[in-house]
């Protein structure tokens, strides 16, 4: 079994490929991703609706990992990040971010975001 670093990092980098359809298969049939402003998205249909409105912005982005706090059986894990995209206007921003997986196997069945970073972009 991976990590939950080494798996948040292949999620992100097939994100960041504009594959939509790869990151969404890191969730389970079933899994629920919430930001924290938004509901919970729940199954692979809304979730792809959502990280699709994301990639549609157009902008550069990166996500740093900066640690992550993971339970002995990789089930459940807090991770800390640093988001940074270009703005509108090619400015970049940086905003500290945090999220709560809940794990089954390889695949996320809960990311519950704690920052507004997509919602408000």
């Amino acid at each position: 079994m991976e990590s939950t670093r080494e798996l948040v990092r292949a999620f992100i980098d097939r994100l960041a490929a504009g594959d939509v359809e790869s990151a969404v298969s890191f969730f389970a049939p079933d899994g629920r991703f919430q930001e924290a402003e938004g509901p919970p998205l729940v199954g692979h249909a809304a979730i792809r609706e959502r990280l699709s409105e994301f990639l549609s912005l157009g902008r550069h982005w990166r996500l740093e990992i900066d640690d992550v706090i993971e339970e002995k059986n990789g089930e459940r894990a807090a991770l800390t990040y640093r988001f940074i995209i270009e703005s509108e206007d090619g400015e970049h921003s940086e905003r500290a971010g945090c999220a709560v997986i809940k794990r089954s196997g390889e695949s996320f069945v809960q990311w519950r975001e704690y920052s507004s970073l997509l919602r408000k972009l």
